[in-house]
């Protein structure tokens, strides 16, 4: 999946870009298109992941694929109701998102006291939370049980007390054995929360052995097939494979964490930001999302099965784009973002 932008003001010197990518993108590229197919682009190959950085990529064990359930209190939405943002636009208001592979999508956080209650298929050694916050103020109140317990139960073991700071918030809850936990929201101004994570201690096991896909829902929206599974997960063989720029390559990977807190920033200097991320395997895309710091601009997606040359079967240190490589991309979609920090398309 190629991705080009047209960023409005985007060379500050002391302005870095910072992307996430998220579900379902193949290949990124990020710049101005008009001068991509002007001149040849360059890319730098990212360092294979090493034993050493495992622990900074920890599994999020609250997605519906590992078998992951959430409800809210006083009033629960049905998954049935879960709307998929377009473009940038998000109203979905079923705490569903709040499980879903797509950080675009996010979960209204109303005045006053709200519960959210996410089990696990099995208990589990969690570790933190995290989750991307859009203006709600006020705290959150973190609680685990391996048991299930009625919201308002005294015998849940509160681990956490979190201030809801703008963008991530990140509480640190163990590491702790649970198989249920209780997030109570006292919020004084509304807003939403996205990118909802629970974390496990990390292992390397994670990357060497993929857990068992244990979809839970038992009723099925016909969206829930393009939302409940990223293509872009580490712990799924997905790899950061180029980038244009970056003081350190070996954190291009933080695009694909599915860790709302972690990015990537690309140099303030680069006309052209671009990102190749392989999926490990040719496989079937209908959706893309993609988070960043905001810009007006426009984002183009293209898509590729494979790398331009040589490299499709042995990819090499440096990357090299030319025109008729670039002339010659399929393109599926397109975003006039107005700075909000978030795409997101769907296509056949």
């Amino acid at each position: 999946m190629i991705v080009f932008c047209r960023y409005g003001n985007y060379m500050s010197e002391s302005t870095a870009l910072r992307v996430k990518i998220c579900p379902l993108a193949c290949c990124l590229f990020l710049g101005h298109a008009s001068g991509l197919l002007a001149a040849e682009l360059v890319l730098e190959k990212v360092p294979p992941l090493t034993v050493e950085q495992a622990p900074a990529y920890p599994q999020n064990l609250a997605r519906y694929y590992l078998g992951a359930k959430v409800e809210a209190a006083p009033q629960s939405v049905p998954i049935a109701d879960l709307h998929l943002s377009s473009k940038w636009e998000d109203t979905n208001t079923a705490e569903a998102a709040l499980l879903c592979n797509d950080p675009t999508i996010g979960y209204a956080l109303p005045s006053g006291s709200t519960t959210l209650l996410v089990s696990f298929a099995k208990i589990e050694t969690i570790d933190s939370i995290c989750f991307l916050n859009r203006g709600a103020k006020g705290e959150v109140k973190i609680a685990i049980s391996n048991a299930k317990l009625p919201a308002d139960s005294p015998q849940w073991h509160e681990v956490a007390q979190q201030q809801l700071t703008s963008d991530a918030v990140k509480a640190k809850m163990g590491p702790s054995e649970a198989k249920y936990v209780r997030l109570t929201f006292d919020v004084t101004e509304p807003g939403r929360i996205a990118g909802f994570g629970i974390y496990c201690t990390a292992t390397v096991s994670d990357f060497t052995m993929a857990r068992p896909r244990r979809v839970s829902v038992q009723e099925k929206p016909d969206n829930l097939a393009l939302i409940s599974y990223s293509l872009t997960d580490l712990h799924a063989r997905s790899r950061a494979l180029y980038v244009s720029s970056g003081e350190d390559f070996k954190q291009a990977n933080n695009m694909i964490d599915d860790q709302p807190a972690t990015s990537f920033t690309f140099a303030a200097t680069d006309p052209a930001p671009v990102a190749i991320i392989d999926l490990g395997k040719v496989t079937r895309l209908r959706r893309i999302s993609a988070l960043y710091s905001p810009r007006s601009g426009n984002m183009d997606f293209f898509v590729l099965q494979s790398l331009p040359g040589a490299a499709a079967e042995n990819p090499t240190q440096t990357l090299r784009f030319d025109d008729s490589a670039v002339a010659d991309l399929k393109l599926v979609g397109s975003v006039v973002d107005d700075g909000r920090g978030r795409a997101a398309i769907d296509f056949p």
